[in-house]
């Protein structure tokens, strides 16, 4: 609770809170009225066993503090032993993460012990206490991420409406199946990103899309009865032209039919060679 530099440069990430100035912060009339008002506390350096005491067990009565780290150094007017002891019975069964940064060696050995033994884990420099804290800190987060309820678009109904009918209408067809662009269509309704996939039906729809979505392209053969466009060799990637579009048609659709001259071929596909 010594101030120490380290532990401002974590304000970026973190919440730090806002030490209140009523009640009951009286406690704190123990404490010289030259300490720094701020957050993280300095509570000087002769600093006793009984104002570390009294200044941890008045900042867990603060509705704003939810957790502390304690950084204690041996010196002339600080017995970290009797710190420990004094802090280990304040603190234990306490329900906030407490750590504490002990630094003397020797000298802090068994106060590091007292305070292991009640649960309260202790570091030999102020740096990896913080780091331990910020794992802490940052594990809390991302199990609220996890938890939050994603906001409901605004749509909802037109979206549910159009989904069905997509589904609907693959139930309704040959094999009851969807295509890669009515697929990317049901996805997009419910929000779910995916990229831009057109119909073509002849030359001259792919050659104007193509011209509208930029290069380079993938074309794909679209039938509901090639299934393994690969097999069929139905697919050209990385199409950077108009003329590699024109050539690309004529070959994917004359495969196709090699392929499966019974097959209803429907056009093709473009979409972004991502």
């Amino acid at each position: 609770m010594k101030s120490i530099s380290i532990v401002c440069d974590w304000e970026k990430t973190w919440d730090f809170t806002t030490l209140p100035v009523s009640a009951p912060w009286k406690t704190f009339l123990t404490v010289p009225t030259f300490w720094g008002h701020g957050n993280p506390i300095d509570i000087l350096g002769d600093a006793t066993a009984q104002r570390y005491g009294q200044v941890t067990n008045c900042c867990f009565e603060a509705e704003s503090v939810d957790g502390m780290l304690v950084i204690v150094n041996a010196q002339a007017m600080t017995d970290p032993t009797e710190v420990a002891e004094t802090l280990s019975k304040d603190l234990k069964g306490k329900p906030y993460p407490v750590f504490a940064a002990m630094m003397g060696g020797l000298d802090v050995e068994a106060g590091r012990t007292i305070l292991n033994k009640t649960g309260i884990p202790t570091y030999d420099t102020p740096e990896r206490a913080i780091r331990s804290f910020a794992v802490l800190y940052d594990y809390a987060r991302n199990l609220e991420l996890l938890q939050e309820i994603p906001s409901r678009s605004g749509d909802v109904a037109k979206q549910g409406s159009e989904a069905r009918a997509l589904m609907d209408s693959a139930l309704a067809g040959k094999n009851a199946f969807m295509e890669e662009a009515e697929s990317k269509r049901l996805l997009a309704c419910y929000g779910i990103p995916v990229n831009r996939t057109e119909v073509a039906e002849s030359m001259d729809e792919a050659l104007r899309l193509a011209a509208d979505m930029g290069y380079p392209l993938v074309m794909k053969i679209l039938s509901p009865d090639i299934v393994h466009k690969t097999e069929a060799r139905g697919i050209r990637t990385d199409l950077g032209s108009k003329q590699e579009v024109r050539d690309a048609y004529d070959k994917v659709i004359n495969a196709a039919r090699n392929y499966d001259p019974a097959a209803e071929i429907c056009g093709v596909t473009l979409q972004p060679m991502v």
